[in-house]
């Protein structure tokens, strides 16, 4: 199937979350570059906005196999499960998190379903 534009960059759009959620190197470098940023809140908004996308844009969802999607749902109810362990307001930022089991593990977690998905694609020409 061939992607519009719209299509790819959501889909890599979701790659990159994804990317940054599963390393501890992109993490520190996120905060680097953006260090007024709390990069876990900003990556959970991040996964949100995909969240909701694939709930309610049938584009975004086409994009997607049934197990693709349950995969989805899944790694998004493990993210629950693993911020549960604080309010909003104690999340740890960047550096700390990353000795937080329960970011360590969803980090894992972030790996793993980016592992099933269908492949980003960077190098699209300028539109």
């Amino acid at each position: 199937m061939a992607l519009s534009r719209l299509q790819q960059n959501s889909l890599n759009n979701l790659h990159r979350t994804l990317e940054d959620m599963s390393c501890a190197d992109r993490l520190r470098q996120y905060k680097s570059d953006v260090p007024f940023v709390h990069v876990p809140i900003e990556l959970l908004a991040q996964w949100s906005n995909n969240r909701r996308m694939l709930r309610e844009c049938d584009g975004f969802a086409e994009l997607f196999t049934p197990e693709q999607t349950e995969a989805m749902w899944r790694f998004d109810e493990q993210l629950r499960e693993a911020i549960a362990v604080w309010t909003a307001d104690d999340i740890p930022d960047v550096p700390e998190v990353l000795d937080e089991p329960s970011w360590v593990g969803l980090m894992a977690s972030a790996g793993e379903l980016q592992s099933v998905l269908p492949p980003a694609r960077y190098d699209l020409p300028p539109s």
